[in-house]
């Protein structure tokens, strides 16, 4: 029979009879969350060591990266570029980062581009979100467990082939992701003015420059209990927001109102990582949340899934 565990349980510890005078009991680190943010500008000279970036995050901090107590809960994180008196802003929105979770959004400004009397911004439209979960690749000569768990992500349930330490002693294990930094160009500039195609061709020309994301391996060192399974939750979620470059008079200037003169796409991805424990179906007796025993020379256990890249989770 499967087991169903949500990653909420990771705040909080399971109330249980202590069945076996256990040495050590230890905490899920709180929940990190940072924004990666890519500027971009056509004015020549433009560098974005020189602009200015500040954050306002649903939760009230104004700083790049923030730690949860112990979770983040679903919010968002509102970016803002400044650069010689041009300023755009830019919303990102992300899920629950549960505690034990590390995340690592991505974000992009454009700052506006005066030419011909016209103020040219880049304004987005509504996003398509795509979230793909993926785990320790866990087999069965691989201390894994033969029958899968049913885990809750974001309001999903997957079926999860789960990791076992079916031992007293604590495990520490490891799980490598990737996060990522920048953008691509997911659908070309089309429907371009005619009457704008020159500072439109600028500006495009800026996102092309800088499209590509920086992949950064990253790791996530996690602890669970004695008489337990557990997996790494790993989400990728690609966001595809719609983009219309909109030429907007500048003021004191008689040119006509002209709106959208191009249009275009971008592809972003945020990730983070965080890990799933819950009582081995075979030991249940024995087990208490984030506890166990240390080994005989004063360690943990440790566990040999370390899984660079990860196998992807399907959602039932």
């Amino acid at each position: 029979m499967k087991k169903f565990i949500s990653l909420i349980a990771l705040v909080g510890v399971f109330a249980a009879c202590e069945p076996e005078n256990l040495q050590t009991a230890f905490n899920v680190p709180n929940a990190t969350a940072k924004v990666n943010v890519t500027v971009l500008s056509a004015a020549p000279g433009f560098a974005q060591k020189d602009a200015t970036i500040t954050y306002a995050w649903s939760t009230g901090e104004t700083t790049e990266s923030i730690t949860g107590t112990p979770s983040i809960p679903e919010g968002s994180v509102t970016v803002t570029a400044t650069w010689h008196g041009s300023t755009a802003s830019t919303i990102v929105k992300f899920p629950q980062i549960y505690a034990g979770m590390n995340f690592e959004l991505a974000a992009t400004v454009f700052l506006p581009y005066n030419v011909g009397g016209y103020e040219l911004s880049v304004k987005e439209g509504t996003p398509v979100t795509k979230t793909e979960v993926y785990g320790l690749q866990v087999a069965a000569e691989h201390h894994g467990y033969a029958t899968p768990q049913t885990v809750e992500y974001d309001g999903k349930t997957y079926d999860v082939y789960m990791a076992e330490n079916a031992s007293e002693y604590i495990l520490e294990d490891t799980y490598g992701w990737i996060s990522f930094d920048g953008y691509e160009i997911a659908a070309p500039l089309s429907d371009v003015n005619t009457e704008f195609e020159d500072a439109v061709a600028v500006i495009y020309a800026a996102y092309v420059a800088g499209a590509g994301y920086e992949e950064t391996p990253q790791t996530h060192h996690f602890t669970v209990g004695a008489w337990s399974l557990y997996n790494v939750i790993n989400p990728v979620i690609t966001v595809t927001t719609p983009c219309t470059i909109e030429a907007t008079p500048l003021l004191g200037s008689q040119n006509p109102t002209v709106g959208t003169v191009a249009k275009f796409s971008l592809e972003t991805k945020s990730a983070g990582a965080g890990h799933v424990e819950m009582a081995h179906p075979d030991h249940a007796s024995h087990y208490v949340y984030h506890s166990g025993h240390l080994t005989p020379d004063g360690h943990y256990l440790h566990g040999d899934n370390n899984n660079a890249g990860g196998g992807i989770i399907s959602a039932e």
